[in-house]
């Protein structure tokens, strides 16, 4: 799995780092690596994406469903456990720990986005 980045809402950045869940185990398990405790100030992006469960998993998460563009199509606050959620025309999907969009400020039409890393050229 790719190493913690910091995260952007619409371009600022906020105080939450996120990483991407991009091969199939990674997408497969999501939040339940931590087994629903994700993290204060993490977040995982999972990727590509178009539906997420919360099979097992002993509490409720929140999700954001993206656009290909970082575009919030579908916020789901809290996704209760043992559920499914879709979003048609979704790209990928945040998983957050309950309480995270609130006190962000997230709302549908807004971009998520891992910041560049100041790397070499």
């Amino acid at each position: 799995m790719a190493a913690w980045a910091p995260m952007t809402v619409d371009g600022r950045e906020v105080p939450l780092q996120g990483r991407e869940a991009a091969r199939f185990h990674q997408r497969l398990f999501g939040a339940w690596v931590w087994r629903g405790r994700i993290p204060p100030g993490r977040a995982l992006h999972i990727v590509p994406c178009t539906a997420v469960h919360t099979l097992c998993l002993p509490r409720a998460i929140e999700v954001a469903f993206c656009a290909a563009d970082g575009r919030i199509l579908r916020l789901l606050s809290p996704l209760p456990p043992d559920r499914f959620a879709t979003c048609r025309g979704a790209h990928s999907a945040w998983e957050f720990r309950t309480g995270t969009s609130l006190r962000l400020g997230l709302a549908v039409g807004q971009r998520l986005a891992l910041a560049p890393t100041g790397g070499s050229p």
